[in-house]
């Protein structure tokens, strides 16, 4: 029988990743501490809720920052998660000392030098900056590319009657629309969530570099849709680039 070590502490464990990494530590005996807004598995609360967050952890924790905000229209919702949540991180982790902050980034902020007027990568650079600037010791910043599940779905199959027909119309396949804006022979780079898990799960107990570009694979959007039709109802056909501002933000 594995014997508890470390407590590990999921900021953001309700999400796609987190719910993955989640997982792989419980098998190696990790007591996992998730913490979301929305779980009946999870400590419930927002990162942005310093009070709340200050009592969720403890010293010589191994911390993970994975939550964030990418649907919203909202540029506050935005921030606060990319932003505020960093912050309260980092103030408390002055206090309390933890054993290690693992700090889930993403590609898209690599090479930035200013603010695009995207609200995701404008926060989440903002959120790096503060993080780097005010963070000295025991840290790790992994910047994954865009994560996918092996079967390119956000869940399993649904049983309602709206779910069913939302899947049967491809709503529920990961990309989507999003994926599809623009150039077909637009490249990106992405992970499969069971690897970037993998990757994850090694931080507590393993001598890791202090920051990683998680990329197992560099893709042209037709690729992907290819690649998704076997397993999901993807509708193949092609969206102007000028249509994908109304993807974002």
């Amino acid at each position: 029988m594995l014997k508890p070590k470390n407590r590990v502490v999921l900021l953001g464990a309700s999400g796609l990743v987190g719910r993955s990494l989640g997982k792989c530590l419980k098998t190696k005996g990790y007591e996992v501490v998730g913490v979301a807004r929305k779980s009946d598995d999870c400590l419930q609360g927002d990162v942005a809720d310093y009070k709340f967050l200050y009592k969720c952890l403890k010293k010589g924790d191994v911390v993970y920052y994975l939550a964030t905000e990418n649907r919203s229209k909202k540029l506050n919702d935005y921030w606060k998660v990319n932003v505020v949540g960093v912050k309260n991180l980092i103030k408390i982790a002055a206090k309390k000392h933890f054993n290690k902050i693992v700090y889930v980034s993403t590609t898209m902020v690599l090479g930035m030098k200013k603010n695009s007027g995207n609200h995701y990568t404008d926060t989440k650079f903002e959120g790096l900056k503060y993080f780097k600037r005010n963070i000295k010791k025991n840290f790790y910043i992994i910047y994954p590319g865009v994560v996918i599940n092996r079967n390119f779905r956000y869940r399993a199959a649904e049983k309602s009657v709206a779910g069913r027909i939302k899947d049967f119309l491809g709503f529920n396949t990961q990309g989507g629309l999003r994926m599809m804006a623009g150039d077909e022979n637009r490249h990106f780079e992405m992970i499969y969530i069971d690897e970037l898990a993998d990757m994850l799960a090694a931080y507590p107990e393993k001598r890791m570099p202090v920051e990683i570009k998680a990329v197992t694979n560099n893709l042209k959007v037709r690729d992907y849709v290819k690649m998704a039709l076997p397993t999901t109802r993807f509708w193949p056909f092609r969206v102007p680039g000028w249509i994908s501002k109304f993807f974002s933000n």
